[in-house]
Order: C-alpha cells, then structure tokens, then sequence
C-alpha cells in the first residue's frame, strides 16, 4: 500500500480540474507518473490501492492530507511573494481570492490556487 505526497495531490486534482489549460493538464499528468515511478509505485499498487476503496477513490486514511499553510503566494509582484500563506494576513488572502473570483478568465487560469486559499481558511478554522 502507498499514499500520494502532497504534490501528487496537488498535480492529481490539477490534471483532473476541468478548468485546467490543456498545457496544464499534460503537464501535471506527466509530473504526477513521473513522481509514482521515482518511487517505484507499480501500476499494480495503484490498482490495488483503488480497488481497496469502496468507490474507487482513495480514503482520507489513505492519502496524506497537504497542509496548505505551506502553499506559496506565487506573484512575483506582490509584496507577499514567496511566503507561505499562514504568514500573510487573512485579508489579504480574501482579496487575492476575490482578485481571481471577479473574472472567469482569472477563474480559470487561478483555479488551483483558490482552491489552496480556500483550503487553506477550511483549515485554519478547524484547528
């Protein structure tokens, strides 16, 4: 039996987001199998790790949950570039998300970092 790290879940639920660029796509289907084979995880413990579950996804037991206050501003031009969410103020936060939330276009070229923000608030109000 395997878990997916933190990044295969973040490549995995971008190579599934149906708002993803289909560069984006390839390009996180490639990263996400070329991190299972460095660590040698066969098809057949995929397999098996999938037909484990009574749907066919994995449980939360089964996947090592991210802590998305590590997630990174990833702007060059804001003053919060490069630090990690949980030392930049909330409201900040909220506006970047209210940024990307005002435009599809923004919707869709942001998704993923909406969804760690999001994330993010989810779990700094249950811990």
């Amino acid at each position: 039996m395997f878990e997916l790290t933190p990044v295969e879940l973040k490549l995995l639920r971008l190579g599934l987001n149906l708002g993803a660029r289909e560069g984006e796509i390839q390009g996180a289907s490639r990263k996400f199998f070329d991190s299972l084979r460095r660590r040698g995880v066969s098809a057949e413990a995929f397999e098996t790790a999938l037909q484990g579950t009574s749907n066919g996804s994995l449980s939360a037991s089964q996947q090592s949950r991210p802590d998305y206050g590590k997630c990174t501003m990833p702007f060059h031009r804001s003053k919060y570039y490069g630090q990690m969410f949980m030392d930049i103020p909330p409201g900040a936060l909220r506006a970047t998300l209210r940024w990307i939330e005002s435009d599809e276009e923004l919707r869709q070229k942001f998704s993923e970092l909406a969804f760690e923000i999001t994330e993010f608030f989810k779990q700094s109000q249950t811990n």
